[in-house]
């Protein structure tokens, strides 16, 4: 999924829905309701808040970086890395997105 991932950054339409399948591959991987149902609450607020393309280049980067950093500790079997990688990752998309939302003139809610 990485390569894949690496191939397509320039493509936002694409990259949005491969990091929606990304993300579902690991809570699916998990095991755990819990982390499923909060997979539908927050895709449904990055559907809302951040439209497909609306991601810089440079946090697409970022993200990959981020997801190659929790593939890894997962193929190592670490848990503490795999918990300190997911934090990281979602606490600096939380920050990317905050930032997003802050520098834009657009509606923030997209209603169509």
């Amino acid at each position: 999924m990485l390569e894949l991932e690496e191939r397509i950054l320039d493509d936002a339409g694409k990259l949005a829905d491969h990091n929606r399948r990304f993300h579902e591959a690991i809570y699916y991987c998990a095991h755990n309701r819990y982390i499923l149902k909060m997979l539908e609450y927050i895709q449904t607020a990055m559907l809302l808040l951040q439209p497909a393309g609306r991601t810089g280049s440079e946090r697409r980067e970022t993200a990959l970086l981020e997801h190659r950093a929790i593939v890894d500790a997962i193929g190592a079997r670490d848990s503490a890395a795999s918990e300190a990688a997911i934090c990281d990752h979602v606490r600096r998309a939380q920050q990317a997105r905050i930032k997003r939302l802050l520098q834009t003139d657009q509606p923030r809610f997209d209603l169509s």
